[in-house]
Formats: C-alpha cells, sequence, structure tokens
C-alpha cells in the first residue's frame, strides 16, 4: 500500500546570508506543509529577520539556495518583492503599514488598489462594497467606513491580514506574519491567533514568527528553531513542551532563563507613594522596599505606563508624595529624577530611549559625559573603555562599539538601555515593557543582571503585559485597574491565570 506524499507549500533550502563577514544564516533548510501553522523561533540575531527579509526580496541571499512555492522554485538569490508576491508569498510585518487616522476601505486601497469609475473618479461605492465582502471573508467585526483607530488591536492586525490576501480566493497563497502579536496585550494576542487557526482551516499556509512559546505551542503544528543563523530544529509541535523550545533557542538548560531575585528580607522602604493622581492616575499608594522586585499589572488605559512615567517626572502630577529613602523626591522631569537615582527603561524604545542613527557607543555614554572630560580633553579611550566592559558585561552581540544601534536586534538594543541606565548606580529602576518583542536568551540575559543589582539593594518596578513574567521575576505584583491599586499580592503565591483574573475582577480596595 502506497503512501501519498504530499508537495509542501513552501521549501526553503541551503539559504545562507552574510553581511560584511558576519554569517547571519547558513545552509537553512525546512518546509511548511499547505494549511498549516508553522513557527520560526529563535532569539535575537539568530537569522529569522534576515530569513524572512530574503523571502520578502528584501534582502538578496547568498547563491547556492532555492525557495518552492506550491511547485514553483525560485533561486533564493533572485527572489524580489516583485517575484515574491508572483509565486505566492505574502507578509504582514511588525509595522503593519496601516494608517490608524485613515477608514478601514482607505488603508486596503492603499495597498490593492483604488477602483475607478468610467470617469477617472474613485468607484467609492465599488470599494466599500470589495471591502466589506473581505471583511465578512475574513470574519472581522468592523464596517468600511469606520476609521482603523476605532477597532480593536486585534481587528486592526486582521486588517493587514485580509488586505494581504485579497487577492487568494484559493488559499494558495503562504501567509509570512512576522510578531503579529508583540504589541498586542493578551486577550488581543488570544483572538488575533483565534483568527489564524481559521485562517489555516481555509487552506492558506501560515509561517508565524513569534517571541511568545505559549502562543506558539497553542497555535502552531510544526516549528523551526534557528540559532545562530543555523537551523537546529524543525519538527512537529505536537509533543513538544516550553522547556524543549527554550532549550532549543538558547542553546543552554532552560533552568537559566527567568531566574527569580531572591526574596527580599529588608524592611527598609525605598520608594514610597502616597495618594498620587494625575492623568489616568486617580489614586495610587503602594511602598516598594530596598532589593524588592515589584510588578504591576493592568490593562490598557488601567493607568499602569503613566505612573512609571509620573514617578519618573515624565508626565505631570496633580497631587500625592513620593519620597525616596526617606526623603522628599520632587521630580518634574527626568534629569531631577536622575539626578535623584531613578531611571526608566521606556515600553517605546525607538521613540523615548534609543537613539537609532547614533553607535552602541555614543547611546551607552549620552547624558554621563562629563566623566569622560578633563580639563582641556576628552577621554575617548576611557569611554570606549567603560563601552567595552558594559558590552562584555551585559553580553551585548556587536562588532564594535562603533556600530550604529539601528543594526543590533531588539533585544541587544535593550540591553544598551539598560546598560545606560545602571551605569548611573540608580536606587530605583522602572522598567516599562522591558521584554516586550525580546527573545527568551536575552529575557534570560537581563533578568541574570537585574538579580545581582537587586541582591546589592536596588529596588525594581516593572510594568508588563505578560503576567506569567510578572509571576516569574517579582516579589510583589500590584494590580492597577482604574488609576488605583486594587489588589497588592505576593507574585510566588499567584500564577499568570490568577493575575488576569484580578486583573478584570478584583474589586475596588481589595487587597491580600
Amino acid at each position: 500500500m502506497s503512501t501519498k506524499t504530499v508537495a509542501p507549500a513552501l521549501a526553503v533550502t541551503d539559504v545562507s546570508k552574510a553581511f560584511a563577514g558576519t554569517q547571519a544564516l547558513l545552509d537553512v533548510s525546512f518546509a511548511v506543509t499547505a494549511g498549516r501553522v508553522h513557527a520560526l523561533l529563535g532569539g535575537n540575531g539568530s537569522g529569522k529577520s534576515t530569513l524572512i527579509k530574503i523571502l520578502a526580496g528584501v534582502h538578496r541571499a547568498d547563491p547556492g539556495g532555492s525557495v518552492v512555492v506550491n511547485g514553483t522554485s525560485v533561486a533564493a538569490d533572485r527572489l524580489t518583492p516583485g517575484l515574491a508576491r508572483e509565486i505566492g508569498l505574502r507578509f504582514v510585518h511588525q509595522n503593519p503599514g496601516l494608517i490608524r487616522d485613515m477608514t478601514v476601505v482607505e488603508n486596503v486601497a492603499l495597498t490593492n488598489g483604488f477602483s475607478r469609475t468610467r470617469y477617472g473618479g474613485v468607484a467609492w461605492g465599488a470599494l466599500r462594497r470589495r471591502t466589506r465582502r473581505l471583511l465578512d471573508r475574513f470574519e472581522i467585526e468592523a464596517d468600511p467606513n469606520q476609521q482603523l483607530s476605532e477597532l480593536r488591536p486585534a481587528d486592526q492586525t486582521m486588517v493587514a491580514v485580509a488586505r494581504a490576501l485579497e487577492d487568494d480566493q484559493d488559499g494558495l497563497s503562504t501567509l509570512v506574519l512576522d510578531e503579529p502579536t508583540a504589541a498586542l496585550p493578551r486577550h488581543e494576542a488570544a483572538f488575533l491567533l483565534e483568527a489564524m487557526r481559521r485562517c489555516a482551516s481555509t487552506g492558506h499556509t501560515i509561517l508565524f514568527v513569534s517571541h511568545r512559546i505559549d502562543e506558539v505551542l497553542a497555535v502552531s503544528e510544526s516549528v523551526t528553531v534557528l540559532r545562530d543563523g543555523v537551523e537546529v530544529l524543525t519538527r512537529e509541535a505536537e509533543g513538544l513542551d516550553e522547556q524543549q523550545l527554550v532549550q532549543a533557542i538558547v542553546g543552554r538548560s532552560p533552568r537559566a532563563v527567568y531566574q527569580v531575585p531572591p526574596a527580599t528580607s529588608a524592611l527598609e522602604a525605598c520608594v514610597e507613594v502616597e495618594h498620587l493622581r494625575g492623568g489616568p492616575i486617580h489614586d495610587v499608594s503602594f511602598t516598594a522596599r530596598k532589593g524588592e522586585v515589584v510588578g504591576i499589572a493592568g490593562l490598557l488605559g488601567s493607568g499602569r505606563s503613566e505612573l512609571l512615567r509620573m514617578i519618573y517626572g515624565a508626565h505631570p502630577r496633580e497631587s500625592g508624595d513620593i519620597t525616596i529613602e526617606g526623603g522628599p523626591y520632587q521630580a518634574n522631569d527626568p534629569s531631577s529624577a536622575l539626578r535623584n537615582g531613578v531611571a526608566l527603561v521606556p515600553e517605546d524604545r525607538a521613540a523615548d530611549g534609543a537613539f537609532l542613527d547614533m553607535s552602541v557607543l555614543e547611546n551607552l555614554s549620552i547624558g554621563q559625559l562629563g566623566k569622560f572630560r578633563e580639563p582641556l580633553r576628552f577621554r575617548h579611550d576611557l569611554e570606549r573603555a567603560a563601552a567595552r566592559e558594559d558590552i562584555e558585561k551585559f553580553t551585548v552581540k556587536t562588532q564594535s562599539p562603533s556600530t550604529p544601534l539601528a543594526s543590533l536586534s531588539g533585544g541587544n538594543q535593550q540591553k544598551v538601555l539598560l546598560a545606560r541606565c545602571l551605569r548611573s548606580a540608580p536606587r530605583v529602576l522602572l522598567l516599562d515593557e522591558p521584554t516586550q518583542g525580546i527573545d527568551v536568551g536575552a529575557r534570560a540575559d537581563i533578568f541574570a543582571i537585574l538579580s545581582e543589582h537587586v541582591a546589592r539593594g536596588l529596588t525594581v518596578i516593572i510594568v508588563s503585559s505578560d503576567f506569567e513574567e510578572l509571576a516569574r521575576v517579582t516579589d510583589r505584583v500590584l494590580i492597577l485597574r482604574g488609576g488605583r491599586i486594587v489588589a497588592d499580592v505576593p507574585a510566588q503565591s499567584v500564577d499568570a491565570a490568577a493575575i488576569t483574573e484580578l486583573v478584570y475582577s478584583a474589586p475596588m480596595g481589595a487587597s491580600s
């Protein structure tokens, strides 16, 4: 009895890419079966982004490899954006190119074209009907005339998916989703994952890039893991667990991942916040002690980021008091916060923290240039030595301190920002979504570094939408809802599900 062999929807064979002597990919090969979700995993710098850009025709592969889509074979070094689309590859990137203050129909038409009347004008009626059919096909609850910003975040991403697949009525395209859930809170991510399942059930093949291992295990039927540009694992997802994936991604035992800072025995208060009010913050009081890691969990709009920014002096405070180690703290701007020993790693690295067009060295040194100034000269040798020390200590993957920060992976950029903050020896470190879009290996490195500083008395306050992470790496979790702390719970006594329940249902004024 013969077994029928099913040709893969996508096959990548011996794809390699080197940049200026650095081998980003080496003979990467894997295949994806039609109508399935296949996860592509790997740490920052593993080669995932390079491979996606080769498939999209943005980077040109080195000669020798090939890409096959539904039986059409193309030399990997011949792919262009137009050819990639012609053979059936579709892409929704982490930044999907949507314009929030335009309507749904306008966003769809921007990429797929405006229908015209015979007089040359825009046939808005036909465009709306076309968009309505598209929304119905992908079960997106939206009206073509709605502003995109009015849609829930997951639906906005689904508009990008629908737009990419509009011309594929037969389900023959392979859709590449690059970190589609990275910026979504968990409940929105779950909604998007369900939509992905429906999309695959109609015959579409999905290559799903994600850092969130629980999502990968929940939605994927097969996986490929890259590490240092090499394919180290391709297999069915059934039977895989989180520890096996973590070990494949980082190349070491998962026991070293998510190091939990030791529970503090010190009773001395470091930060005392009393009746803080301003913007979405209505009345917040809490104490964080020296050598303690305090997590803050809340939904979008709860005021979680504004709370950190208010402590940092970057968000106006209407009333309330803050003391640091018993002394009054009146930081009205980030400069005075830094002088008082309070540092912030912001949620949006690119917009608020990183200078992407500057070098790693410059990003590390900025704000502390006085350390390297002497009468009549600037000690560039000391600046370079300090940068090299931080690069080694924080395991930043970069060719040299002179490398532009923009060329580093997200995890390595975050390490540079963290190193810059810790250079000033702060008393309080505020972290807003510190591991968003960062792979599990970089997370392990970051928390290992934080553990060392916490053991020496640093107070850390973390805002994160990753509740499992909060439960693992903090001593306490404050539940923020409606601009108020509604619960204060020991992290080690709850899990992600319990934190989620508290975020949604804890009554005002509750505590435990």
